[in-house]
């Protein structure tokens, strides 16, 4: 119970609660040497689980954050207005927001207000999730090849938007920051591939925000004002 506001990294052993922690709440870890923190933080209005993957700290639900400076719901795409668009009402809950790089960039740009100490990733970061491979991240949103989701980042069959919907149980997308030229750098999950590559501006895809670096006790700030889940 209580507020999660502490993470530390020195855990012990599986199902051991962490001495670090300021509650104590409960660490698990798993064949992959990942930790699954039960734990949120805030985002806008929406409270986001997250999971700590080696030294990165992740959202482990898509960003579905929206203000006035995304334009939602426009079918003509653009690669300098940042938009976004989602599924319907009842499914933005499972697949968050698709977001356009424009739009990406404003959140990065203006992290400090939108997310404190969240950032959007980089190529580098999305490199170390694809390396896990597909089964270890997907979950069974997924028609084709879904995962175990044994490392608790749940990456979701989102699909993705181009002026029109597709792919939605096939494939998903993560946007990074990284870019070369009129490309943006992504991680790309379909079928058996589970990889970074590069598609244009204007597509709209999934979006997850990784932690600031930190060191082994790291304050969660005012963001994580939700309570943990047993």
């Amino acid at each position: 119970g209580g507020t999660c506001d502490m993470l530390s990294a020195d855990c012990g052993t599986n199902r051991e609660r962490c001495p670090n922690s300021r509650y104590g709440f409960l660490m698990i870890l798993n064949h992959h040497g990942i930790m699954g923190l039960k734990q949120k933080v805030r985002i806008g209005d929406k409270f986001y689980k997250c999971v700590q993957i080696g030294s990165q700290i992740w959202l482990a639900e898509n960003l579905e954050y929206l203000d006035d400076n995304i334009v939602l719901g426009n079918s003509e795409v653009s690669s300098t207005v940042a938009q976004a668009n989602w599924y319907t009402n009842e499914q933005i809950n499972s697949y968050g927001l698709l977001y356009n790089y424009t739009a990406v960039k404003y959140i990065e740009d203006n992290k400090s207000t939108i997310c404190p100490g969240w950032h959007v990733p980089t190529e580098a970061e999305l490199k170390v999730i694809a390396d896990l491979g597909y089964t270890a991240i997907r979950d069974n949103s997924w028609n084709n090849y879904p995962g175990d989701n044994s490392s608790g980042f749940t990456l979701k069959a989102a699909g993705q938007f181009n002026g029109t919907f597709s792919n939605k149980g096939l494939s998903t997308g993560l946007l990074s920051i990284t870019t070369g030229g009129d490309l943006v750098r992504r991680l790309n999950s379909v079928n058996l591939i589970n990889e970074i590559s590069s598609t244009t501006k204007t597509i709209q895809l999934s979006l997850r925000l990784i932690k600031d670096s930190h060191t082994s006790s790291t304050t969660l700030s005012s963001l994580s004002t939700a309570p943990s889940e047993e």
